[in-house]
Formats: structure tokens, sequence, C-alpha cells
């Protein structure tokens, strides 16, 4: 990637998805949020030179062994390219912020507004396939998020049932 890419990538923050930082991204949808081919990505990581990828052992085998990124992993390395810095932390601050400001006062750490987020995410996307209106999200931010949220792959391990902050189960937003 060129500094006057990266440059363009950053000038315009529009360019990149509102997505939270800890989904992954497939290796194709990486190469266009960087404006380069999946092959240029492809060398990149042989080389070690480009985003760091999610290792395939944490996730369940598909067929055809894809490379993921975590989108946090794909901003923050093309960030470095122009001379910023943008960490996780801050990615999931300035995401939960403008998504749902109430989870941002209630969980401080990443972690926790990670799982928070996705358990109100996961009931949310279910009342509007159901046809109810959402309780913690906008009906637009839901539709904007499903596309990715349909391609999450599944983690390996055990399944722990998330559990929600107490102040925000009986918050709504």
């Amino acid at each position: 990637m060129t500094k006057t890419t990266g440059t363009n990538l950053f000038k315009d923050a529009a360019k990149w998805p509102m997505l939270p930082p800890w989904w992954l991204v497939s290796a194709p949808q990486a190469a266009a949020l960087l404006n380069v081919t999946p092959a240029t990505l492809s060398n990149w990581r042989i080389r070690g030179e480009g985003p760091t990828p999610v290792p395939p052992m944490y996730l369940r085998p598909t067929q055809g062994n894809p490379i993921y990124y975590r989108y946090a992993n794909v901003r923050a390395w093309a960030a470095t390219k122009v001379g910023l810095e943008y960490d996780y932390a801050d990615q999931c601050e300035d995401f939960v912020r403008a998504v749902i400001p109430k989870l941002a006062e209630v969980a401080t750490n990443p972690q926790a507004q990670a799982a928070n987020f996705d358990l109100l995410y996961k009931v949310d996307h279910k009342k509007v396939l159901e046809g109810q209106d959402p309780t913690y999200f906008r009906l637009e931010d839901i539709e904007a998020l499903d596309v990715f949220y349909a391609k999450q792959p599944q983690n390996l391990g055990k399944k722990k049932k998330p559990r929600l902050s107490r102040n925000i189960r009986t918050t709504s937003v």
C-alpha cells in the first residue's frame, strides 16, 4: 500500500465501514478495505508485512481454510502506514460510543464492551428477524451489520453463555 493510498483511507473516515473492531473480515474483504488485490494481501501475509491474520487454530475448520483478519488489526496496520496510531482499545471505545453510548458508560474494558455488544446485538437481531422492533440498536445499524454478522466464523472451545452487565439489563436506550 502506498502512502497516498493510506492517506486517502484515513482522510475520509466514511470509507471504513462501521464494524465492531473485534469482528473478523475475510481476506478479500480486508484487501478491499486496504484498496489492494487479494493476491497482494496474500503476498504481504507470506512475507510477514501486512496486517496480522487470526491464527486458524482458533476457528472451526471450514472448507478451503479461509484466512480472516480482525477488523481492528487491519485498521491499525493501515494507520501505522501513514504515521498514525489507532489501537484496539481506542477503536472499541469509538465504535461503542457511536453505536450504543450507554454501553460505553457501563463497560470500561474492550473485552466487556465486546461481550455486551455481541449479546445485545444477538437479542436485537433475533427481534428484527421475528418482525419486532429492536430495543438497543437502530434498525439501520442492524441491517448494516447483518452483512458481516452472518459471515462471522465460529470460535473453537466450550460454549459459554455470555453474561450481560447488571446496569445494562435494566436500562433501555
